[in-house]
């Protein structure tokens, strides 16, 4: 893994999660508002053609980490930061984990990694940040935030094959690939 590259590509990717996901957002009345999570894209993304696991996991949790500190946490409260990061790096390994079970370069296979990966992801983070605000959270809002998660999930695995083209286009500068016999492995 091209670690400079791949920091460089999660800033511009959160940076248009954070201006041009606004203009895809929407607001479901019992709900509220579903973003689509463009870093968890590329999280899946990477998890799918990383040599290792452990490049899989370290790729998510820089994610994560970043999301944290863009995000606030469940119902207007200060957000702690770690839960996110720790959510990606786990969902990160599962994906790499499923990713041998699937085609890789089939927008169905990305769909359903997608899902996998982000309600994996969020509904961990709104459980432990929900623990971290216990005072003020109660059950109703803890199920309202678990179903706007699941919300996340749907809609960001629908746009994940249309992102994953773009992101086709960097990998060379994003994964490393062995010389020699392994080669066709990771192709």
């Amino acid at each position: 893994m091209r670690w400079i590259p791949f920091v460089i590509l999660a800033y511009l990717v959160l940076l248009a999660q954070t201006t041009l996901g606004q203009l895809l957002a929407f607001t479901v009345r019992s709900v509220g508002t579903v973003v689509p999570d463009m870093a968890a894209v590329l999280a899946v993304f990477v998890a799918l053609y990383v040599r290792t696991s452990l490049d899989a996991m370290i790729a998510g949790w820089i994610l994560g980490f970043f999301v944290d500190l863009l995000a606030g946490g469940p119902g207007g409260t200060v957000s702690a930061v770690g839960p996110m990061a720790i959510a990606y790096s786990l969902a990160g390994g599962l994906v790499f984990s499923l990713r041998d079970a699937f085609f890789r370069e089939r927008a169905s296979a990305r769909l359903i990694l997608t899902l996998i990966f982000c309600i994996l992801a969020h509904v961990m983070w709104v459980t432990m940040q929900s623990i971290l605000a216990m005072s003020i959270m109660t059950w109703g809002d803890y199920s309202r935030l678990l179903l706007q998660a699941c919300l996340l999930g749907v809609y960001t695995s629908v746009i994940a094959p249309l992102l994953c083209v773009l992101f086709d286009r960097t990998r060379g500068l994003l994964i490393s690939t062995p010389s020699g016999r392994s080669r066709r492995y990771y192709r």
